[in-house]
Parts: C-alpha cells; structure tokens; sequence
C-alpha cells in the first residue's frame, strides 16, 4: 500500500514542478501532453498484457476476493484507453480524477512495482498541466 500511496503522490509533485517552474509551462505543454498520453497507453498496454496473457501473474490486494476475473480483466484496460480517447476530445480536470481512480484499482489487482512508478511519472505532467490554468 505504501507504493500506491507513492504512485499518487506523483500528481502532487507534478503541482510543485508547476509552481516551481511556471515560465515553462506554457513552453512545454505539447510536450507534457505527449508524455502523458505516451504514459497512459503503456501503463495500459502494461496491465493488458498481464491482465489477458499474463492472469496468473495477477496477485494484488484485491486479487483474494472472488471478483469475476476475466470481465474485470479487460475492462479495466478498455476504459483506460476509452478516457485517454476522452481526453483527446474533452479538456477536463475530471478526466484526471478517472484515470487516477483506474490506476488505484489496477495496482490493487497487479500490485506492481512498475506499474507504480508508471503511475508516479504520468503523475508529473498530469499534475503540471492541472495548474496551468491558475498560474
């Protein structure tokens, strides 16, 4: 659970890279877009893979609950990919919330040590960009 707690907190740190750094912001935001949405499809081509090819691998915190395995399993990555497509069309915070509440239900069921630090760095430009509107 630690590792998830520090997984998220890669949003907060994305906050203070912004603060820190506000005149380069506006520079770098293609940049920082590009990095997310590169971020977003690897985590999930990631839990794709260990979700459809991989299942016996699958041994997180929620893994000891009889949850319907299979539908599950490819859910997950489908809506992952479904808000990324969303977010290309629809500049919304909320978006952010999804993905990270996805993120936290994925690392429960992998429990993965690169899927965290996956979800610390799409933490770091999410975070950055959530801040441009008010700097």
């Amino acid at each position: 659970m630690l590792e998830l707690l520090f997984a998220l907190t890669g949003i907060v740190f994305g906050l203070i890279l912004a603060y820190i750094a506000p005149e380069e912001v506006y520079p770098g935001e293609k940049y920082l877009l590009w990095l997310k949405r590169v971020i977003s499809l690897t985590i999930a081509g990631v839990m794709g893979y260990f979700f459809i090819f991989r299942p016996d691998l699958v041994t997180g915190y929620l893994s000891s609950y009889n949850i319907p395995s299979p539908l599950i399993y490819l859910l997950l990555p489908i809506l992952l990919i479904a808000s990324l497509l969303l977010s290309l069309k629809f500049k919304t915070n909320y978006l952010e919330i999804a993905n990270y509440l996805l993120f936290a239900i994925m690392y429960l069921l992998l429990s993965s040590p690169a899927l965290a630090a996956l979800v610390f760095l799409y933490g770091l430009p999410a975070g950055t960009l959530l801040v441009k509107e008010y700097l």
